[in-house]
């Protein structure tokens, strides 16, 4: 219903997706044991107009396939680590051609303060210990994900995300 009603009102749709083990766990259990990537791709729900906050468990597959649909992802590290819910493979998802946008998800238990400038220096920092490489993800990139990249994982980056004639300020 979701994925119908989106596409008849041309409205983007934002879901989390594999967050957590646990949330593994019970996709699996009422899906035969498919992912939760996998699952919503069966169903045809995956597409331009679907961003998927957090993708901390995607697969190798569903990294692939979120690629090829156009699915971005929004990386939202402070509610990540306060939740203890993993570290998102945002270099892997990036390399494979999945937009990434950063994100701060909410502040009811996941994130105590929204900020941005917090969100970018934990994204980098969470990437370089995870690969033991301090030069794993650069502050451009970071920032790249805090504008460009969210506007591309909303598929709207004719229209925001960069400072430049014709576009929204």
């Amino acid at each position: 219903q979701v994925r119908a009603l989106a596409t008849e009102l041309h409205a983007p749709i934002l879901i989390h997706v594999s967050e957590t083990k646990d949330e593994l766990r019970q996709v699996g259990e009422k899906h035969h044991g498919m992912t939760p990537g996998a699952y919503l791709n069966s169903i045809g729900f995956l597409g331009r107009d679907v961003v998927a906050a957090h993708g901390v468990w995607l697969t190798p597959d569903e990294i692939k396939t979120f690629a090829q649909r156009g699915t971005g992802v929004a990386h939202c590290p402070e509610s990540n680590m306060m939740l203890a819910s993993g570290v998102a493979p945002i270099i892997q998802e990036q390399r494979a051609g999945v937009d990434i946008a950063l994100g701060t998800d909410g502040p009811a238990g996941s994130n105590n303060n929204l900020d941005m400038v917090e969100e970018m220096a934990s994204a980098a920092r969470l990437q370089k210990v995870t690969r033991m490489d301090p030069k794993a993800l650069s502050a451009r990139e970071v920032l790249e994900f805090a504008t460009i990249g969210g506007a591309r994982a909303l598929n709207m980056a004719d229209k925001i995300g960069s400072l430049e004639a014709g576009k929204r300020a």
